[in-house]
């Protein structure tokens, strides 16, 4: 007969072999959602990244459960029950691949991402064909740029970067003009979404890396849900499509011929760059 004691130290055995599994469960997948991510409550896109990633731990850990009550029915014979749990591994797989929420918190990402490009578009300048002057002003920008050497690049874009002229013109310019670097332009791209919101930055590479952890998961599953089941052979991958944040795009911009009608009267107005 089993004492209330033994019977207590058999719940906890059985409480720790659940929370092992759970954990064994939120390292396979997500792993950094509950150390490195916004919570779900901060903005829309979170909680449907935060959504997503607990459906995918649902998801496994369902099956899991499905595999263990099978392997427990013994009016079942064993190959009975290795069919049993080789099609709820099936079925499962192809409700990952078409699970809405993933779609959904790409969708949600998508739209913060548009957002944040719009308010970095918003800083950048454009001179139309009847802006001669900041026309002449992103040549002598690029001018500049381009006589410079070594780290003198890096420290002037450091200097002056903060002035929108200098990202406007380096970044829209033609690359045989300006020869970036994939550093420099990354900094000047830095220096624009600072000047757009200081919070761009952070909050873009936060997500970025959360939507990065989903992705793998969300790659993942389909393995665990084969291994759970032991279902031979390689689940199909799914379906990913990470989000970036678009890159400004590159512009070739000319300055008015000298003498010409649109060529400004006086440079007085120019900035002296050192």
């Amino acid at each position: 007969m089993r004492t209330a004691k033994g019977g207590e130290r058999d719940q906890q055995m059985s409480m720790t072999d659940k929370e092992f599994t759970d954990l064994q469960l939120r390292a396979s997948i997500c792993p950094e959602l509950e150390t490195a991510w916004d919570p779900p409550t901060s903005f829309l896109h979170w909680a449907h990244i935060h959504e997503a990633a607990q459906e995918l731990r649902a998801v496994v850990g369902h099956v899991r459960a499905g595999v263990e009550e099978i392997e427990r029915d013994k009016d079942l014979t064993p190959d009975a029950r290795r069919r049993k749990q080789h099609e709820l591994a099936r079925q499962t797989m192809d409700h990952l691949e078409q699970l809405p929420i993933i779609e959904k918190a790409r969708q949600s990402v998508g739209d913060i991402t548009a957002k944040w490009q719009a308010k970095i578009d918003a800083v950048l300048t454009r001179p139309t064909a009847e802006d001669a002057a900041t026309a002449v002003l992103f040549w002598e920008v690029r001018e500049k740029f381009s006589s410079l050497k070594g780290t003198e690049r890096m420290n002037w874009i450091e200097k002056f970067g903060n002035d929108p002229l200098v990202p406007s013109a380096l970044l829209h310019g033609p690359a045989g003009l300006t020869n970036l670097c994939e550093a420099e332009a990354a900094l000047l791209r830095s220096k624009v979404e600072a000047l757009a919101d200081p919070k761009i930055t952070e909050a873009k590479g936060m997500v970025t890396r959360a939507m990065a952890d989903l992705e793998r998961g969300y790659r993942a599953a389909p393995s665990l849900v084969a291994q759970c089941a032991g279902l031979p052979g390689v689940a199909r991958p799914l379906h990913t499509q990470p989000a970036t944040l678009a890159t400004p795009p590159t512009t070739v911009t000319k300055p008015p011929k000298a003498g010409g009608p649109n060529w400004p009267s006086s440079h007085s107005s120019s900035p002296a760059w050192p």
